[in-house]
């Protein structure tokens, strides 16, 4: 049975689907299922009645809860109604209509004391349909926030969600992602280190290499140069307070931020040989920014070339089995 034309059919069904449309819909989750985003498994996997297949029924489910907030499946002349919203944004028809009801409540229950009702945030995800299908928690982040920017411009309240509900979206995907960034560098370093938002929020503005990558990726590059810190490898000149060293670290460069994590040991091995040689432990700028990945391998090379007693150097270097593979190419361990 041919896929598309099922997917169609049971498009088609939904009450009010135009036809141009549903065709646009197909196009949009077939390209997705391309994209990984989505399995839509052939009919050896999947029956033609399985839920997934049920959009109809997802979205009348949802209709149903949410109407005793008005929401309505068909648009009206005063009100959009929720199957535009899902022509507007496909990934409402990937979602159970559990997901999409929690995406709603939670945030709007999470804000109700500050005025932002069920009701209310229902209305504006019709408007703004992204918020159907959008994590829930980080919708709360960019909303908590806004509040924190907004109120520095001594805005009060109601003008702040005058500005979210009645302005352009500022929760939609055009939102900048700064906020976001912020928060989860706050929250995986706050409970060990005195840094605030605000600090955070000021070096990611200034800092466009912070961009250049996800936030996990800068989050776990970060974790993984504390650790290296810790145990002697680098230090950072004129440091202000050790509770102070991931903005420390952003200070000195953000450029190493970006590098595999694969990349960044290899520095730090480099760094340690240095150290024994010399009896100095270098500085971050001198072990990551100011070398090239090229160069520390030459260095490596170099120093297991010119020691018979070379290996010993990696059983107190904590992270030899993570650069396992380029070690063992180079003749350097079993």
């Amino acid at each position: 049975m041919d896929l598309r034309k099922h997917i169609l059919k049971q498009l088609l069904l939904i009450p009010g689907m135009p036809s141009a449309d549903a065709k646009k819909v197909v196009e949009k989750l077939l390209a997705a299922r391309r994209n990984g985003k989505i399995r839509f498994n052939t009919f050896k996997d999947k029956k033609p009645t399985d839920d997934i297949f049920k959009f109809r029924e997802k979205l009348e489910a949802v209709v149903l809860h949410f109407a005793p907030y008005g929401l309505t499946l068909e648009s009206s002349p005063e009100k959009r109604g929720l199957l535009q919203a899902a022509i507007r944004r496909e990934g409402i028809f990937r979602k159970t209509p559990r997901e999409i009801i929690d995406s709603i409540e939670t945030v709007g229950k999470h804000f109700e004391k500050l005025g932002i009702s069920i009701a209310r945030y229902l209305d504006m995800a019709l408007r703004y349909p992204t918020l159907f299908t959008a994590d829930p928690q980080r919708i709360i982040t960019k909303i908590n926030l806004l509040f924190v920017e907004y109120k520095k411009e001594g805005m009060s309240k109601e003008e702040v969600l005058d500005k979210l509900f009645n302005g352009p979206s500022q929760l939609g995907h055009k939102v900048d992602d700064t906020m976001l960034r912020v928060d989860d560098f706050h929250a995986s370093f706050s409970d060990r280190y005195d840094i605030s938002k605000d600090e955070i929020y000021t070096e990611i503005q200034n800092r466009p290499n912070m961009r250049r990558s996800s936030s996990r990726v800068i989050v776990d590059n970060i974790g993984l140069f504390i650790d290296l810190h810790s145990e002697g490898i680098y230090q950072i000149n004129n440091m202000s307070a050790e509770s102070k060293l991931p903005m420390e670290i952003l200070k000195v460069s953000t450029r190493p931020l970006n590098n595999s994590q694969e990349s960044i040991i290899i520095h730090a091995l480099a760094a340690k040989i240095k150290t024994q040689k010399t009896g100095l432990i270098p500085s971050f700028y001198t072990c990551f920014t100011n070398k090239s990945r090229a160069k520390a391998e030459r260095e490596i090379k170099d120093y297991f070339k010119s020691n018979k007693d070379a290996e010993k150097i990696l059983l107190d270097f904590n992270y030899a089995d993570r650069i396992a593979d380029f070690l063992r190419a180079q003749g350097m361990c079993a």
